[in-house]
């Protein structure tokens, strides 16, 4: 867990996250069907709509034709200038840009891939102090505790997804509670160097 409590280099939040122009949204992963993409830029226009300086970073870039299609569903959606498209960046500097954000996202979908086991990257997102909002799907809510230390909302329900972002960007206490309990979580059950 220790990997992830580390703290950007100086301007590594401006270059990457748009740091100093609001609170950050952050998803980290692959761009397949089943992470859920699509549902947080739908979410993401909600958010938007209600606190304008949000930034809302998505990390990844495969497959490519996936990420052309998010990059243009964006434009559509008319939040192209609040989505900060990072493209692939390298996985040791995934602490890095976990800790650049207010909120971390896993917006899985109801996916029959989805349906069994829990995601590396929600453990390691716990491991990072930020709190996380996460599609309660397959072991999932057997391994969080909702509103204890993360937030679960139904998947594919972007109205849900935005809820769950809003309330957790309006209540600053809310989210270091969260945070805390998931990396408390994290440290007890999941951290090989705590056996």
């Amino acid at each position: 867990a220790d990997q992830f409590d580390v703290d950007p280099p100086p301007g590594y939040a401006e270059a990457h996250c748009g740091a100093g122009e609001g609170r950050v949204v952050l998803y980290a992963g692959s761009f397949f069907d089943n992470e859920g993409v699509p549902t947080l830029l739908r979410a993401a226009k909600q958010v938007l709509a209600a606190a304008p300086d949000t930034r809302f970073v998505i990390v990844g870039g495969h497959p490519a034709e996936a990420a052309r299609a998010l990059a243009g569903l964006a434009g559509e959606l008319g939040i192209a200038a609040s989505v900060i498209f990072t493209g692939v960046l390298p996985s040791l500097e995934m602490p890095f840009l976990f800790r650049c954000a207010d909120i971390l996202t896993a917006p899985k979908a109801d996916n029959i891939l989805n349906r069994a086991g829990v995601p590396t990257k929600l453990v390691e997102y716990l491991a990072s102090g930020r709190p996380v909002v996460v599609s309660a799907v397959g072991d999932i809510p057997s391994i969080v505790e909702d509103g204890v230390e993360a937030v679960l909302v139904p998947p594919d329900d972007a109205r849900a997804l935005a809820a769950a972002i809003m309330d957790l960007l309006a209540d600053p206490a809310r989210r270091e509670r969260i945070a805390a309990a998931g990396r408390n979580k994290v440290r007890l059950r999941h951290d090989v160097g705590a056996a």
